[in-house]
C-alpha cells in the first residue's frame, strides 16, 4: 500500500543524552517531516513524525521514537504513483515512513523477514535488476516490459537515495526499519500497521563498508539505465550519490552488522571487500574512470586474501556473496583474462555439480550454501550473461551456458512437473508464506491462524513471485508455514534476467539442448570431472 510522502517542517531537534557515562554529541537532524491525512481508502502507518534519536547502550543501535504533534501539517502535494503493475514487478508492498528522514518507498523484503524492509537486499534487488534491463534490453522492450522494469529500478533508487544523509558533520546509512523479531513473529496485513516502526541507522564512521558498497553499486547500476534512457539529470543524480556513498564506505572498513547486530539474524554479511569491489566496478562501468578499476583490483586482491576462505568456497551469487557476478560483470566491460576464468570457474562449479553445487534427480542446480531458487536463478542469469562475452572460438562453453540456463529456467516454469512461479503453469504455488498474499479480505482479522496457519489458498496471487523452493531435492509441498513456499524480493531479481536472456535464444534451443546433452556436465566444461 502506497501513502503520500511526507513534506511539511518543523524545526529541529536535537537528541537525548546518552546512557553512557559520558554523552556523546548531539546529532541534530535536519527539518523534521509530519505525516499528512492518507488518501480515501488507504490507512495511515505512521500518526506523528519521529523526532528524538535516543543515545543508545553500548553495542545498541538507536531507536526512533514519535512524540505527540502540537499542530496539523500544511496540505502535501500530490504523492508520485507507485509503479504499475507487470509481469516484471517484484510483488511486494510499500509503506510509508516519516520521520527526521523521509523514508517512503522501497520494499518490506518478505522471506522469513516479513514486512521488516532492510536496505541491504534491496540494494542487492535493485543493481541486478538494473543488470538485467542492461544486458537484455531489447527482450524486455520486445515484451512490452521496459516500462515496468524502470519503474522498479526507479522505485528502488529512489529509496535508496534516501537512506544515506550527512547529519551534523557525520554521515549515517540506514539499516533498516522495523523491528526483527516483531516482523518476524507478527501476521497482519501491512496496512493494518498503524504504530509507529523503529529505524535503525549505523554510522559510516564506525564502518559499513559491505551496505554502502551494495548501496553504491545499486546507485550506480541505476544511473546506467536512466543515463541510456536519456533521463540524463536522474542519472546525475544517482551517480553523484553513489560516488560519495562509496568514499564513505571505504574511508572506514568494517562491518554493518557489528552496529546492527540484530540484523544477522535474516541480513547477516559475512565479507565487506567484495562488497566494495562489485560497488566499485559498477562505477568503472558507469563512469570509465579507470580509478574505480584501480580500486576493483585492490579490492579483489584484499578479499582473496582475507575473505575467500570463508566466502568463495560457496560460490553464490546472492545478497551476501557477491564476489562471482562482480567477475561476471568485469568480464563483460574488460574482457580481462582473470575476470573471464574466474567467471568460468563459478559456472563450472554449478555446472559440473562440483564444490558447493548439485543436482537434484530432475536436474535443478542448487547450491548448498545458498539453496534458494532465487539463487539458482542468479546464477543461470549469470550463465546467460556471460555466454554473450564469449565469442565463437568457444561455441561449446557458449552452447552449454544457454542450455543449462534454459534448463534451469525451464524447471522453475514447469519441467519439474509442477510450477515454481505463483500464477503462472501448470500447479503453480498456491499458498505462498507471505502476509498480504495470505492473509483474508477485511474487516476479518489477520493473525498467525488466519494467515500463516490457514490451509486456504492465497487471497491475493503474487503473480510471477519465485517462492524459495524445496532446497536439496524436488518435493515441494504447498504449505504455507514451509520455508519452501516463502518469497520474498531477492529471489526475483535475477530472474527476471534469466527470463530475457532464455527469451533471446533461437527458436528450437531446447532441442539442440536436449539431441547434444548439452545441459549441464558436457565436457567441454567439466572435462574429467562429472560427478552424477
Amino acid at each position: 500500500v502506497a501513502t503520500s510522502p511526507s513534506v511539511a517542517t518543523s524545526p529541529s531537534v536535537a537528541t537525548s543524552p546518552s546512557t553512557a557515562a559520558s554523552p556523546p554529541p548531539s546529532i541534530v537532524f535536519p527539518p523534521l517531516t509530519s505525516t499528512p491525512p492518507p488518501p480515501a481508502g488507504r490507512r495511515r502507518l505512521l500518526d506523528n513524525p519521529f523526532v528524538i534519536l535516543t543515545s543508545p547502550p553500548p553495542g545498541t543501535l538507536p531507536s526512533v521514537f514519535p512524540p505527540p504533534r502540537s499542530s496539523p501539517p500544511p496540505p502535501p502535494p500530490p504523492p508520485p504513483p507507485p509503479p504499475p503493475g507487470g509481469a516484471v514487478v517484484i510483488p511486494q508492498a510499500f509503506l510509508l515512513e516519516s520521520g527526521p528522514w523521509d523514508l517512503e518507498g522501497g520494499w518490506v523484503t518478505g522471506m522469513d523477514a516479513g514486512a521488516l524492509k532492510a536496505t541491504l537486499p534491496i540494494a542487492f534487488s535493485t543493481a541486478v535488476m538494473a543488470w538485467g534491463y542492461e544486458s537484455y534490453t531489447a527482450a524486455f522492450s520486445e515484451v512490452g516490459a521496459a516500462d515496468d522494469l524502470l519503474s522498479n529500478i526507479r522505485w528502488g533508487s529512489d529509496y535508496l537515495l534516501k537512506t544515506v544523509q550527512a547529519v551534523g558533520g557525520s554521515t549515517y546509512i540506514l539499516s533498516r526499519i522495523g523491528s526483527v523479531a516483531e516482523e518476524e513473529l507478527l501476521w497482519r496485513r501491512l496496512e493494518d500497521i498503524t504504530a509507529p516502526r523503529p529505524a535503525y541507522v549505523v554510522d559510516m564512521a564506525k564502518g559499513a563498508s559491505d551496505l554502502g558498497g551494495s548501496v553504491a553499486a545499486a546507485l550506480a547500476a541505476s544511473s546506467v539505465v536512466f543515463s541510456g534512457t536519456g533521463d540524463t539529470a536522474y542519472a546525475a543524480t544517482l551517480l553523484a550519490k553513489a560516488k560519495s556513498v562509496y568514499a564513505a564506505s571505504t574511508a572506514n572498513l568494517g562491518y554493518y552488522s557489528v552496529q546492527d547486530w540484530n540484523i544477522s539474524a535474516v541480513y547477516n554479511s559475512s565479507t565487506f571487500y567484495d562488497d566494495l569491489a562489485w560497488g566499485a566496478a559498477w562505477l568503472f562501468k558507469a563512469t570509465a574512470d579507470d580509478a574505480y578499476l584501480s580500486d576493483v583490483y585492490d579490492y579483489y586482491v584484499k578479499h582473496l586474501e582475507f575473505e575467500a576462505a570463508v566466502s568463495d568456497f560457496k560460490f553464490a551469487f546472492d545478497w551476501d556473496n557477491v564476489f562471482w557476478p562482480a567477475n561476471v560483470l568485469l568480464a563483460q566491460e574488460t574482457g580481462g583474462a582473470t575476470f573471464l576464468t574466474q567467471s568460468e570457474l563459478y559456472l563450472k562449479s554449478w555446472i559440473c555439480s562440483n564444490m558447493a553445487a548439485n543436482y537434484t534427480e530432475k536436474g535443478r542446480a542448487y547450491n548448498a550454501f545458498s539453496a534458494s531458487l532465487g539463487s539458482t536463478m542468479n546464477t543461470a542469469f549469470a550463465a546467460l550473461a556471460l555466454a554473450d562475452v564469449l565469442g565463437d572460438a568457444q561455441a561449446d562453453t557458449v552452447f552449454t551456458y544457454r542450455c543449462w540456463g534454459l534448463a534451469q529456467v525451464r524447471y522453475v516454469l514447469g519441467d519439474s512437473g509442477r510450477s515454481l512461479t505463483v500464477g503462472v503453469g501448470k500447479n503453480p504455488p498456491t499458498r505462498t508464506q507471505d502476509r498480504d498474499a495470505a492473509c483474508p479480505e477485511a474487516p476479518q482479522v489477520c493473525n498467525r491462524v488466519t494467515g500463516l496457519l490457514s490451509p486456504e489458498e492465497d487471497t491475493h496471487v503474487l503473480e510471477g513471485s519465485l517462492v524459495y523452493g524445496s532446497g536439496r531435492s524436488d518435493d515441494f509441498a504447498d504449505v504455507r508455514d514451509s520455508t519452501a513456499t516463502r518469497v520474498g524480493i531477492e529471489s526475483n531479481a535475477g530472474y527476471i534476467g534469466a527470463l530475457a536472456g532464455v527469451s533471446q535464444l533461437d527458436d528450437g534451443m531446447w532441442e539442440l539442448c536436449l539431441q547434444k546433452f548439452g545441459i549441464y556436465r558436457q565436457s567441454p566444461i567439466c572435462g574429467s570431472f562429472i560427478n552424477v
